[in-house]
């Protein structure tokens, strides 16, 4: 039970009795390094009966899982054992106590627990908590007695709950396992793929992140599936479009196109899993070694952009030297060579995918130089912009004001395209990542609708705090999409917030939305802005 100290000035009362509001029978509890099956016991004694003990110390896992039901605890050698799991309720025991004081490491969860003694780990903890507390990191602590047979129990709650890894890493269940993810799968019927190194399953199960792509249509079901036990083993889950929880570097893992290609083309790996055949098998991971990897590929010519040495466990080139022999593929293997290839087979990134992931990854020299190459290739048109009127405003009748504020804010209007279909399915999976999805504000957003092409005959340079924050930009007077985000959402939907207008960062960008979208535009426009720019007239919005 939670329930107030009346002892102490600071812990606060508890809501209601047992446990707060917001922890109920669906909440996952992850004790970190239990020395005896109390709190287990103590916790299904009052129906929270979705428990997991993780330990460093396999003999002790053995020891408390012969005496507890299938599933109950589990061993790890993972250093990031505390951080890797899907706690709701994190319960810190033994010498763990002392990740009150690593914030990172505690707050993916809504609260955090240690125990209440006089032991210096303890009193290490509190201080640490309290600490946090006047960073306003932790509220103040409530006692959790759980009973005769265990200590109590310190608890706060983490007062910004936040996933502290990268966007597609979830956990799988432990009741489960992997053979019973994909059992579930395969009952389900949700279209997958196991993405690489499936070669030894099931005889040999993988040591680390198992790597899936998962169909859009299904994500929804199997992210359900995920978090709806105790979890610890790391798995990747992408989806085609990239969707919030399944992206990578704020885009789609694998160009939108050829992942669903990869789901419609799977063959049953050993009757266990669904994975990529061999023609699809030997792009994807050429793509994942080229632009995933990079530098640390160990490929041939990646040398010049690695830092501090370090190399991929995997030996791709041997690897890929016995796939195109096998397949015939005329690739050479090497960083450049391999990129090369998958550039002229279709199977590269799109070239504001790969400015993207550039901006993403400031540290990988070798996709800065691919950027750097596409900023160079194409037709830079000073004070070029383009913004993109998406589904949602559409729907909300706000295109034509959207419009309006564009030219309010200092651009020019040159041409507007009602965009069809054809030019929204062909256009959608080559832009903005692949992902046309809320992004990170979780507003509604939706597919490009309306192409809107403007001109900024006085580009203001980005602030270094503005460059800081998108890295990409080149205009700071772009930035002018956020302002008409506010401004439309406070006259209509002030509870339900869309992500209505997109916008190019630069000119580059600019060029290559015309490129996909209307390329019967480009010279029209390019020749409106030159007389503009010649005679410093501004005509009126197309």
């Amino acid at each position: 039970m939670l329930h107030a100290s009346r002892d102490v000035k600071f812990f606060e009362s508890a809501k209601m009795a047992g446990m707060p509001a917001d922890v109920n029978a669906d909440s996952i509890f992850v004790e970190i390094d239990p020395r005896d099956r109390s709190v287990a016991r103590s916790l299904a004694a009052a129906g929270y009966t979705k428990y997991l003990g993780i330990s460093r110390n396999a003999g002790r896992v053995a020891r408390l899982q012969s005496e507890a039901p299938a599933g109950t605890y589990a061993a790890t050698d993972d250093r990031r054992w505390v951080l890797y799991n899907n706690a709701d309720v994190l319960l810190l025991s033994g010498r763990s106590a002392w990740y009150v004081w690593k914030y990172r490491d505690v707050r993916h969860a809504q609260y955090v627990a240690w125990k209440l003694s006089w032991h210096p780990m303890t009193l290490l903890a509190t201080i640490g908590w309290l600490i946090r507390y006047f960073a306003k990191q932790y509220s103040k602590p409530t006692l959790l007695n759980l009973g005769k047979e265990t200590a109590s129990y310190l608890v706060v709650r983490v007062v910004r709950r936040k996933r502290c890894h990268h966007d597609a890493l979830h956990f799988i269940p432990h009741r489960l396992q992997l053979d019973g993810l994909l059992s579930s799968f395969r009952e389900m019927r949700v279209k997958y793929a196991v993405l690489r190194w499936f070669e030894a399953l099931p005889q040999t199960q993988p040591d680390g992140d198992v790597d899936l792509l998962v169909a859009d249509e299904d994500f929804g079901r199997v992210l359900k599936l995920l978090n709806s036990a105790p979890a610890y083993q790391p798995c990747d889950v992408y989806t085609p479009s990239g969707l919030p929880g399944s992206s990578h570097l704020t885009a789609s893992y694998y160009p939108p196109l050829l992942a669903r290609r990869i789901l419609e083309n799977t063959r049953t790996h050993h009757d266990y899993c669904q994975v990529p055949n061999d023609w699809h098998y030997f792009h994807s991971l050429a793509y994942h070694a080229v632009y995933h990897k990079g530098p640390e590929a160990n490929l041939p010519g990646a040398e010049i952009f690695r830092r501090r040495g370090r190399k991929s466990a995997h030996d791709f080139v041997s690897l890929f030297r016995r796939m195109t022999a096998q397949l015939n593929i005329p690739a050479k293997i090497s960083l450049e060579g391999l990129h090369r290839y998958l550039t002229k087979a279709g199977w590269g990134p799109s070239p504001d995918l790969i400015v993207r992931l550039a901006a993403a990854a400031p540290k990988n020299l070798w996709l800065k130089s691919l950027a750097a190459k596409v900023e160079a290739d194409h037709s830079i048109t000073p004070g070029l912009a383009v913004f993109i009127i998406r589904q949602s405003a559409v729907e909300a009748g706000v295109a034509a004001a959207i419009v309006e504020r564009i030219a309010q804010h200092g651009f020019v209007i040159l041409a507007q395209k009602k965009l069809s279909p054809k030019e929204i399915e062909h256009g959608s999976p080559r832009t903005r990542g692949g992902n046309w999805g809320p992004g990170p504000s979780d507003h509604l957003g939706g597919a490009p609708d309306t192409l809107i092409a403007a001109y900024d005959p006085a580009p203001l340079p980005p602030t270094h705090s503005q460059r800081k924050r998108f890295p990409l930009l080149r205009n700071a007077r772009l930035l002018a999409k956020e302002a008409i985000r506010r401004q439309i959402n406070a006259e209509i939907h002030p509870r339900s917030p869309i992500n209505g207008v997109h916008s190019s960062d630069h000119e580059a960008e600019a060029h290559y939305f015309l490129q996909v979208f209307a390329p019967e535009l480009i010279e029209p426009i390019t020749k409106k802005i030159s007389t503009i720019a010649a005679n410093k007239t501004v005509p009126r919005a197309a």
